[in-house]
């Protein structure tokens, strides 16, 4: 008698671009974009206005220990819609940055909520970059901030149309009023696709795993569902042979079925296996 085994792995090929619907580079200076906040505004402490100047920067160390600083750099509306109709419901926002953190204090990137009239975290804090630097923080080199992935695939229409972002900085946590300073490069933000869900394994295999008394002599005609989660499958590449360890592909399918011919043996153990795969373009 024949034993026929069945091994369902899953796979996944997807790629991704960022080149879609929003490429915007908040283009500093940018007299669109609002600073806000209360703050120093003296020129030792506010080094650089996005309004009037390629860059955003605050020396919170000038604008000394007693002045309890909080100053964001704000972009105009960004109308998700389109993005949102063409599929592309994230985004992520790239720029240069040097920042000299002492104690607590926040920097991060924040987005609005135009349902409930918030700010909202986008992400974790900006780290610090530099130990050195105590004032002119455009001066020293930069390094990349790249943001979280933002998905707004939940977002109302409210919410895609009244969109903004800004760069919010606040030196008085826990008690502090006083840390170094920071400097941006001009940010630029992009939409994409989110990646597609890999596949669950198939599922329902016939023959069964370890199914016995298959007839080896006539079409032996392998199937199997499509697994109820995960992403949908693009296709299935079909593979067998005798050695679990060295399986040889058969070929790659859309149906959940295939006809693997005649094996023409007796007392033949063979193992065949179906990895689902989704492709994402």
């Amino acid at each position: 008698m024949k034993k026929i085994y069945l091994f369902l792995f899953t796979l996944l090929f997807a790629w991704q671009g960022y080149s879609q619907v929003i490429n915007q580079n908040a283009a500093w200076p940018n007299s669109s974009w609002t600073v806000t906040g209360s703050y120093n505004t003296g020129s030792s402490a506010f080094e650089a206005n996005p309004l009037t100047s390629s860059n955003f920067a605050f020396d919170d160390d000038d604008a000394g220990n007693t002045s309890d600083d909080q100053i964001a750099a704000e972009s105009p509306v960004i109308n998700l819609t389109a993005a949102f109709n063409a599929g592309e419901k994230q985004l992520r926002v790239t720029t240069q940055y040097v920042f000299r953190t002492l104690l607590a204090n926040i920097l991060r990137l924040e987005y609005w909520n135009a349902d409930t009239n918030q700010w909202v975290a986008w992400g974790t804090d900006i780290p610090g970059n530099n130990t050195v630097v105590n004032n002119e923080f455009c001066t020293p080199a930069k390094t990349t901030f790249t943001s979280t992935e933002l998905n707004f695939s939940s977002f109302t229409p409210t919410q895609l149309a009244g969109f903004k972002y800004r760069i919010y900085f606040n030196d008085s946590v826990a008690g502090s009023a006083w840390v170094w300073g920071f400097c941006f490069d001009s940010p630029t933000i992009v939409s994409s696709t989110p990646p597609a869900s890999a596949p669950d394994c198939a599922i329902n295999p016939s023959p069964a795993n370890a199914a016995t008394g298959i007839n080896g002599f006539g079409d032996v005609i392998l199937s199997w569902d499509m697994a109820t989660t995960g992403g949908e499958p693009t296709s299935y590449d079909v593979y067998g042979g005798i050695d679990p360890m060295d399986l040889t592909f058969f070929d790659n399918v859309t149906e959940t079925t295939i006809n693997a011919g005649a094996i023409e043996a007796y007392d033949l153990t063979v193992y065949w296996q179906v990895i689902a795969k989704k492709q994402c373009w």
